[in-house]
């Protein structure tokens, strides 16, 4: 039984039931050259689960990237290289074959994961980036939240021009950019902008106008996930000393 707890700890909301069936440990892996592996994500289409962490090659490629592992036979694949810093936040596109991430620099670098070379760069700012993410409603176009509390849109046909400057009257840094697909009561998409202090939503209308909607939340964020299939927004915070895992839905009132 999964349940979704108040930051009191009591249990709110029944999300699913599973009956029957059994969980058990398939296999460890050990990473055992890198210790600094903070970012893990999986790509459903080719299967592969991703892992940032720092290069254990020799000193001509040192740096931090992300590696690549087989998911069905556990077999550790290509690693590639993003840079000498460690990587605060990664994104992949929706084909697969593009894969972004930002370490807290002034610049995000997009790689062709075949080739493993990048193949475009964004500078929007002196600003060093905090997060990245393909925006999932809008063909050709990544989105960047950084330091300064700034979001900037891209569209990668133009990667010297900015498409939209987004400003909040909070300036506290952006930790995490979610990007949100198109649903029946969001029909044109939208994203998610989590900031260490304050969560915002950018709904799209009309195709191209951005609507902000501030939500009720203003604790601190240590991580935010969103599920497309179930709609819902999973956000990890840290209060008095715990942690709170806080999920929830988007109900759109007029």
């Amino acid at each position: 039984l999964l349940v979704a707890s108040n930051k009191h700890g009591s249990p709110t909301t029944c999300i699913q039931t599973i009956k029957g069936g059994r969980m058990y440990l398939e296999k460890n892996l050990d990473f055992k050259e890198s210790t600094d592996s903070k970012l893990i994500s999986y790509m459903t289409k080719s299967k592969k689960i991703l892992i940032s962490q720092k290069s254990a090659g020799s000193s001509l490629f040192s740096g931090y990237g992300i590696r690549f592992m087989d998911a069905v036979y556990h077999k550790l694949e290509k690693f590639i290289i993003t840079g000498p810093k460690p990587i605060n936040d990664f994104a992949f596109d929706p084909t697969e074959a593009f894969l972004m991430s930002v370490s807290k620099e002034t610049t995000c670098k997009i790689f062709n994961i075949d080739t493993r070379q990048s193949v475009m760069s964004f500078t929007p700012s002196e600003s060093a980036l905090w997060t990245c993410a393909f925006n999932k409603s809008r063909d050709n176009q990544v989105i960047f939240g950084a330091q300064n509390g700034i979001t900037y849109i891209y569209d990668t046909k133009k990667p010297n021009e900015i498409l939209h400057t987004i400003e909040t009257l909070n300036r506290t840094p952006v930790k995490w950019i979610v990007a949100v697909n198109k649903t029946e009561a969001f029909p044109h998409g939208g994203f998610f902008v989590v900031q260490v202090r304050g969560l915002y939503f950018y709904e799209y209308h009309n195709g191209y106008e951005l609507r902000q909607t501030k939500l009720n939340f203003d604790d601190s964020v240590l991580t935010a996930t969103y599920d497309d299939k179930t709609e819902m927004l999973l956000i990890t915070t840290a209060a008095m000393e715990q942690t709170f895992h806080i999920l929830t839905r988007l109900i759109k009132v007029d």
